[in-house]
């Protein structure tokens, strides 16, 4: 993955996209979101699907979701206060245009898109959204610097 022996491109004025794929033996991987619509409240375990105690949360919010983040953000702390919470807003420069945040696991492609939210640009996908925050929470052999 990269630009090979070319330089790397800064593209201005057209779609971009970041990806994170990683390879991670002996740590346990368990993505999560949060829609603008789900009450902050009661068991953030419950709330995220997360049974561990993480060391590491990874979090991409959309821009929506930043009068809620705060609140989620002491949620997180409150229930995992040992993990590192990292991560990045979703954001575009256009007025006409509005970011979409990606999550995906096996187990979310045996749910069916069908039930999914309508994405940015029209389409049903459960693993495209315009709001919330998705991320991973990493727990087992993995450390943080």
């Amino acid at each position: 993955v990269g630009p090979g022996n070319a330089r790397p491109e800064e593209v201005e004025n057209k779609a971009g996209m970041t990806v994170t794929l990683a390879s991670l033996p002996g740590v346990e991987i368990t993505p999560f979101r949060v829609s603008e619509e789900t009450p902050l409240l009661g068991d953030y375990r419950k709330l995220l699907g997360i049974e561990s105690d993480p060391k590491v949360m990874i979090m991409y919010p959309a821009p929506n979701f930043i009068d809620e983040l705060p609140k989620f953000l002491d949620g997180l702390d409150f229930t995992f206060p040992g993990a590192t919470k990292i991560g990045g807003m979703a954001s575009t420069v256009s007025s006409l245009s509005r970011p979409s945040i990606f999550i995906w696991h096996k187990e979310m492609e045996s749910q069916g898109q069908e039930e999914g939210e309508k994405a940015g640009n029209g389409s049903k996908r459960r693993d495209f959204h315009g709001d919330g925050v998705v991320g991973v929470s990493l727990s087992g052999d993995i450390k943080v610097q």
